[in-house]
């Protein structure tokens, strides 16, 4: 048996509710971007950099994966920073055995790395091996109270109001919570 003497690194990212449940197919963090750095690649043949590609990932009725090329392969060296939504990944290419890495993720607020589900993210690569650097969050939660007043008087609440919180997501506005009415302390 011969043994390869590259290898890839595929770097895919996934999102979980708080109670563990994988949501990253849903539609409120499918196109979140998150951002990684290569913080290391050190290649021992001296090499300065790799290729890499990013794919697009979409999943039929039944759960299966299929990967599309998106846009053309780049170069990835120490300190190259890119981002990836749930849908996507991003794999190093020929990568030489014996080069070391280490990939991290940027924090974003609303998302906390979920330490025991994250795994891969640095090592020193071997022959016959492809390695994944799989980056888990779980989404954070945080009690919000709005009070809606009067604009004259700050003091006057107003009861029966309705709210609509949206986010913005590729430009786009889409509603998050919609919430009947205040309550009769103006509070939703």
């Amino acid at each position: 048996a011969t043994n390869k003497r590259r290898g890839d690194i595929e770097i895919r990212k996934n999102v979980v509710d708080l109670s563990g449940k994988d949501i990253s197919t849903d539609s409120i963090v499918k196109d979140i971007p998150f951002t990684f750095t290569v913080h290391t690649l050190t290649l021992p043949n001296g090499q300065a950099n790799v290729s890499a590609q990013r794919y697009n990932i979409s999943y039929d009725a039944a759960g299966v994966a299929t990967e599309t090329l998106d846009g053309t392969p780049f170069t990835v060296a120490p300190g190259y920073t890119f981002s990836i939504t749930t849908g996507q990944k991003v794999k190093l290419l020929n990568v030489p055995i014996g080069t070391k890495y280490e990939i991290v993720e940027t924090e974003k607020p609303g998302y906390a790395l979920d330490t025991e589900k994250t795994t891969g993210t640095s090592g020193t690569t071997a022959a016959d091996t492809n390695y994944v650097a799989q980056f888990t969050n779980k989404m954070t939660s945080m009690d919000i109270t709005f009070l809606k007043a009067d604009k004259k008087n700050q003091s006057q609440r107003l009861y029966g109001v309705k709210l609509q919180i949206t986010r913005t997501v590729n430009g786009g506005e889409q509603p998050v919570v919609i919430t009947d009415k205040t309550d009769e302390n103006g509070i939703f």
